[in-house]
Formats: structure tokens, C-alpha cells, sequence
């Protein structure tokens, strides 16, 4: 058998979401102590639309601002295209929340957001605010 004659699956399309939780439990643990070891800024100015926290890159310790890239990074890669207010980001869904960046560059990223996933629903690749 050569090279040409292998078939690459997606893992997400391949195993259970069971046994995903099995293979990223590294990850999860990753994930869930970065989002609970500094505190949230609502944003006040969407709470009437779009409720949501965000982190800002420059207020975290050095290890925070390590964590923030690799979790954008992990965003991006694992995550899944939606529009909201007619501009579509990459979600992540982790823990009742959904996590996204405004799509810059890496490098240029400084805010990560956050929702709380009860808030909202998507419907035909778009996403809504419940008590809008």
C-alpha cells in the first residue's frame, strides 16, 4: 500500500463524541483552567443584544497571554463557522459556553469572547440571541 492509497478522516468525524472526550481530556483540562483562572469583563455595551465576557490579551500575567494564544489557535482549528449579526466567526463550544475572536491575525488577537450557550441558539448557520 503507498501513500496515495491512505483515506485521512477528520477525528471529529470519526469518533464518538465519548471517545473525542477520552482523546482531548488533556485539552478540556487546558481549557477549563485557562477560562477559570482570571476574571471575565461583561460587556456592557451588548447586554441589551449580545450578552458577553471577554478577555483582554495585554491585562493577563505572562502565562495567561501564552494560554490566550493557544486557546485562539485551538479555536480556530477545532472550531466551527457561524454568522452573528451577519458576520460569520469561528465558535468553540466548550462547557455551555461559546468562545471566538473578531478573526485577526494571531498575532494581532488582543479580546476573547465568550457567551453563555443558553442564550443563544443557531439555526441554519446563524447565530441568535434568545431574548432579542
Amino acid at each position: 500500500m503507498n501513500k496515495m492509497d491512505l483515506l485521512y478522516v477528520e477525528p471529529k468525524e470519526y469518533f464518538s463524541k465519548e471517545m473525542l472526550e477520552v482523546l482531548l481530556k488533556d485539552d478540556n483540562d487546558r481549557i477549563r483552567q485557562f477560562v477559570s483562572k482570571y476574571p471575565w469583563t461583561f460587556a456592557k455595551t451588548y447586554a441589551d443584544f449580545a450578552p458577553h465576557e471577554y478577555y483582554v490579551k495585554d491585562k493577563l500575567d505572562e502565562e495567561g497571554k501564552d494560554e490566550f494564544v493557544w486557546f485562539v489557535e485551538y479555536v480556530r482549528e477545532n472550531g466551527f463557522d457561524c454568522k452573528f449579526a451577519s458576520k460569520e466567526h469561528t465558535y468553540y463550544e466548550f462547557d455551555g459556553h461559546y468562545y471566538w475572536t473578531m478573526g485577526d491575525l494571531i498575532e494581532d488577537t488582543i479580546i476573547l469572547n465568550r457567551c453563555d450557550k443558553s442564550n443563544y441558539v443557531i439555526k441554519q448557520g446563524s447565530m441568535n440571541y434568545l431574548k432579542a
